[in-house]
């Protein structure tokens, strides 16, 4: 994992990304094995657009990337922000974030572990008012947060707000509240990620892993529109949040037989399952 390969990632996905003079290099040591442990979502509050420099002047390091109103990405800093995420919940780190399941609600209080060194932060230029995001803008955040938690090995239930971290914030507040917000996030991300279609080398993944028992060669022989694959669906995406483990797959025309593209990462490690069609 590099900076020069996130940068590349970005923009393979199509987005307009705006690098800032020393972003690969800029930042502190993250606290866990050289990387992230979750993303946290913020807004900015006024003025809008937001001036980028701003956000890593005088060795403040408020964010590692940043977005604005009309889609344009900014990569700030590669390594861990000093004046970002602040303190926050502890409860919010190790049984949400390091356990794949995203906070139901916000936080109750202060809270006294510092973030900066835990998540990759977004600033997102808006006045944190309520009012709807610019649609171009949403589609920005979400888009370049898959493509972090796929560097840093993530998953979406990991993506959080600032407003569940701790009760002293309420970002990011726009459409209407953080909760929408935020849960419109990783609703989206939950999509993109999610199995849409169901390959062979996944259902083999999900009989080795134990999330799913039985003749797995039942499930071979399903079409993917059968609707009993959604319960096969629903238990694999349980298992893979509750084994801390990601599966995408691209899998098209039925149940088949992998690829010599598909490979597979045990557990501790992301699965990714390409070409599985």
């Amino acid at each position: 994992m590099t900076a020069s390969e996130l940068h590349a990632e970005l923009v393979a996905a199509g987005l307009n990304v705006v690098e800032e003079p020393g972003w690969k290099t800029r930042g502190n040591m993250w606290n866990v094995d050289g990387k992230p442990e979750g993303v946290m979502q913020h807004h900015t509050a006024p003025p809008n657009p937001y001036p980028i420099r701003a956000l890593y002047r005088d060795n403040r390091i408020k964010a590692n990337m940043a977005t604005h109103e009309d889609g344009t990405l900014y990569l700030v800093a590669y390594n861990a922000c000093n004046y970002s995420s602040g303190y926050g919940m502890l409860d919010v780190l190790e049984n949400n974030v390091r356990k794949s399941i995203a906070p139901t609600h916000n936080g109750t209080k202060r809270g006294l572990k510092s973030g900066n060194r835990h998540f990759w932060n977004y600033e997102n230029s808006h006045p944190g008012d309520g009012t709807p995001i610019p649609s171009v803008q949403l589609d920005t955040i979400v888009e370049s947060t898959r493509v972090v938690l796929n560097h840093f090995g993530l998953n979406s239930e990991q993506v959080i707000s600032h407003a569940e971290w701790t009760n002293r914030k309420i970002d990011p507040y726009w459409n209407g509240s953080n909760r929408t917000a935020i849960e419109q996030i990783r609703t989206r991300l939950e999509d993109d990620m999610s199995l849409d279609q169901i390959g062979k080398a996944v259902v083999d993944i999900a009989f080795d892993m134990g999330w799913v028992s039985g003749d797995r060669g039942y499930w071979y022989g399903k079409d993917n529109d059968d609707p009993e694959l959604g319960d096969l669906r629903t238990a694999i995406r349980q298992g893979a949040a509750a084994d801390r483990i990601k599966i995408d797959s691209d899998s098209s025309g039925g149940i088949s037989q992998p690829d010599a593209d598909t490979r597979y990462v045990r557990k501790g490690q992301p699965v990714v399952i390409k070409g599985a069609g």
